[in-house]
């Protein structure tokens, strides 16, 4: 190697680094090493030794110095180590920490005041004497070496400076009171142009601002805009708690993700890197109004793009309000005695600075500590929302190119994959088996966006949204259920019937694939499916009463169903870990009523789980976003009614799925084997479905029963259809109840034993 190549190395910064970063750098293509606590990036020298490379790969990221002066190796001369100083890039910092995983907090907790001089001296760190940023800006730290000093945490009396003028200064210091002082107004006055607006009084803002809240027309406030806006708000406390984790998390504390540079460092200090490094700093406990103005800007306007202006404002009103109990919360767990819950939170947040900086991220609730948000890392999140992202992407491109499938298509393939990982390679529960429907449901999640992405990769035909539907026909005031009289044009061209197609909007694109059932773009789909609903959708507050009382049946059947299930004579059946509905112990017949009773028992709490889940679903849409009661029939249609195992699944089951499976499942299995293979190409994709979840929870597949009893289903309605063949007559009546139920109970013992 000649002396110019040597060079650049001799004349680079001295930096310091960390054991960490020795360590990481240990093969061929960066190979440090250290001696007497310098680092020495010999990576250019490897070739070059006249030992040959695989002496010096063998203590790769580790310290040479004993190796390098034994004499059972080789005793290097003193040109040797002349020639290793030229390599020299930087030195270890020191190892010391404050932090211990065995320190506790007390209710009078209060750090020690730091030595600054002898604390600069030792780690080389910060000087707390003089202003921070600029030495943060002019640093020679690795990132390592500023993450691991970052999280030390020091104390000084007063507050220490960050700028060196005073008019920069007063920027980054804000007492307590100044956040409800400035939010809490603008918070309370969302909340009042919310409530005007749900009521229909729509001043503008400029009127608004000059009237006297008393002064406006109070009487016409109708109740339900009252409970509209207190639930939005509601809602925005929901949205905030979410914000609080995620941004503490995700964007405070980007560790993994900071790049290694002073700017990157020097930004990260400034927006919470303090914080920690200056825990109990009274003037730097609570958000700047500017920095918060800042951070909030980009969720507000997102709150108006996706909410109507009224939901929206009391949204807004919501996160704005928790925000100030949360930043008043964090100032007193640090400097306040408080009572017992609040004593446990102060322990539990003081824990996140003095024990384990990458745990309890939560500062006004310790929910966030559930392994459905931590410790997964942000390449975990990431890694669950980018098939939807992906989905997004294929999308746009099928409405706004519907002719061009070449790109859709190369995408494709890495959407299915990230739907595979996202399920087979992570676990969501991290161990923990009574978080274990996480995991089914990203696995439920996963697969329904890949059916989704193989529909919308394929299809050429723009989709068109329906603005007005033509009038359903009404039976006896009530809407039209399934077997009741409809109407003979199934034609998409049906008297009254306007619709738009698509353009490819972001809101569009959001809104499509967010409808699973079509309901607004398939008019023989949203027909059906409007023809099942009972309840008055032309008055929204009697049809939002009829949900309320729809979801607290559904919620008290579910509820006895989990009892049952629980109070049966079965080794863990009901809980977490799971068990098998046969009790071996039991004699025969005795054993086969009891799973008999599981199994129903069982098929019950699925339909009210599902009711439950999606009368919240209505009940915001309807309630909060202000759509159509129309637009959220339900998805059962009196499934106890059917008398034949066709009428049940193509009419009275759940529908969510169907449209998938009719696009995918049945257009596969006509096309190899006719309508007989179409009906069972519908019943695999439906048990690939299911067993894929079970896949997710990480005990393996359980394909024989979970696909065999889907596939059973599809035989049984290919023997019903060559009985109306051979016979003339339909599978109906008493005597088809007794065929479809006993038939359904007894296959279902497969599905629900591998469940």
């Amino acid at each position: 190697m000649t002396t110019s190549e040597k060079q650049p190395l001799k004349s680079r910064t001295v930096r310091i680094f960390t054991r960490e970063d020795l360590v990481n750098h240990n093969n061929a293509s960066t190979c440090w090493v250290s001696r007497n606590g310098k680092v020495y990036d010999v990576t250019g020298f490897l070739q070059d030794h006249p030992g040959g490379d695989d002496l010096i790969l063998n203590y790769a990221g580790k310290d040479i110095g004993e190796i390098m002066k034994n004499p059972d190796e080789h005793d290097h001369s003193d040109s040797a180590y002349e020639m290793l100083e030229e390599y020299c890039i930087g030195r270890l910092g020191t190892d010391a920490t404050i932090v211990d995983e065995d320190w506790e907090a007390t209710a009078d907790f209060h750090p020690d005041d730091t030595d600054t001089v002898a604390d600069f001296e030792k780690c080389q760190f910060l000087d707390l004497r003089r202003p921070l940023l600029r030495q943060v800006w002019e640093s020679n730290w690795s990132k390592s070496f500023y993450l691991q000093q970052i999280h030390q945490p020091r104390h000084v009396p007063g507050s220490a400076r960050m700028f060196g003028p005073d008019i920069l200064e007063m920027f980054t210091l804000t007492k307590w009171f100044v956040v409800p002082t400035i939010w809490l107004p603008i918070a309370g006055f969302l909340f009042l142009r919310s409530l005007t607006q749900f009521s229909g009084i729509n001043p503008p803002l400029s009127e608004l601002i000059k009237t006297n809240p008393l002064s406006l027309p109070w009487d016409r406030v109708a109740p339900v805009a009252v409970v509209q806006t207190l639930c939005c708000f509601f809602f925005g406390n929901v949205v905030w708690t979410f914000l609080e984790y995620t941004l503490h998390r995700f964007l405070f504390h980007i560790d993994e993700w900071l790049p290694d540079r002073p700017s990157a460092l020097t930004l990260h200090f400034m927006m919470h890197g303090i914080h920690h490094y200056l825990p109990m700093d009274r003037l730097r406990l609570v958000m700047p109004p500017v920095l918060f103005f800042t951070l909030s800007w980009p969720f507000t306007r997102l709150a108006y793009l996706l909410f109507p202006t009224a939901m929206a404002n009391g949204t807004i009103s919501g996160a704005f309000a928790f925000y100030v109990l949360y930043d008043c919360m964090h100032y007193a767990l640090h400097h306040t005695k408080l009572p017992q819950y609040l004593a446990d939170m102060k322990k539990y947040h003081l824990a996140h600075h003095y024990k384990n900086f990458e745990l309890g991220f939560g500062v006004t609730s310790k929910v966030h500590s559930r392994p459905l948000f931590n410790p997964l890392s942000l390449g975990d999140w990431s890694l669950a929302t980018s098939p939807l992202t992906l989905l997004v992407i294929i999308s746009k491109l099928a409405i706004r190119k519907p002719k061009d499938t070449t790109a859709r298509l190369l995408i494709l393939p890495l959407g299915l994959y990230l739907c595979t990982y996202a399920v087979t390679f992570r676990d969501y529960a991290l161990g923990g088996p009574q978080y274990n429907p996480w995991n089914y449901g990203v696995g439920l999640t996963s697969f329904t966006l890949a059916m989704k992405m193989v529909h919308m990769s394929f299809i050429r035909i723009v989709p068109k949204r329906i603005l007005q539907f033509p009038p359903v026909p009404r039976v006896d005031g009530v809407g039209v259920g399934e077997g009741s009289p409809t109407p003979e044009d199934d034609s998409p061209k049906a008297e009254g019937l306007i619709t738009k197609p698509l353009k490819g909007t972001v809101k569009e694109v959001i809104a499509y694939v967010f409808d699973p059932r079509c309901l607004r773009y398939d008019y023989k789909m949203a027909k059906t499916f409007r023809a099942m609903e009972r309840r008055d959708t032309s008055n929204r507050v009697t049809f939002i009463i009829s949900t309320v009382g729809r979801f607290i049946l559904h919620l008290c059947v579910f509820d006895l169903c989990q009892t049952i299930l629980q109070t049966l004579p079965f080794l863990n059946l009901g809980t977490p870990n799971g068990g098998s509905i046969y009790n071996e112990a039991l004699p025969i017949p005795l054993r086969y009523v009891i799973s008999t009773t599981a199994v129903l028992s069982t098929g019950i709490a699925v339909y009210a789980g599902l009711e439950v889940g999606h009368n919240i679903v209505t009940l915001i849409g309807v309630g909060l976003l202000q759509l159509d009661p129309a637009d959220h029939p339900p998805i059962f249609s009196q499934p106890w009614v059917s008398t034949s195992l066709r009428d049940l699944w193509s009419r009275r089951w759940h529908s969510v799925f169907r449209n998938y499976f009719a696009v995918l499942g049945y257009v596969v299995g006509h096309c190899v084997m006719g309508q007989v293979g179409g009906v069972l190409g519908v019943f695999l994709l439906s048990g690939l479905l299911h067993d894929w979840t079970i896949w997710g929870m990480g005990k393996g597949t359980d394909f024989w029963r979970i696909v065999g009893f889907f596939y059973l289903q599809g035989v049984g309605i290919c023997v019903e259809r060559a009985f109306s063949v051979l016979t003339g007559r339909k599978v109906r009546g008493w005597w088809g109840r007794v065929w479809t139920w006993p038939f359904m109970l007894i296959t279902a013992h497969l599905v629900v034993e591998a469940w």
